[in-house]
């Protein structure tokens, strides 16, 4: 159970991360 719930925690962590590096891209393509 705490292992997939790590792994969930892991995933968001993730996903939230990728987020930020897209935003960060589009601002640096709108900058172009």
């Amino acid at each position: 159970m705490s292992g997939a719930l790590s792994d969930m925690v892991n995933t968001n962590i993730y996903l939230l991360t990728t987020l930020e590096e897209l935003e960060r891209y589009r601002d640096y393509l709108d900058d172009i």
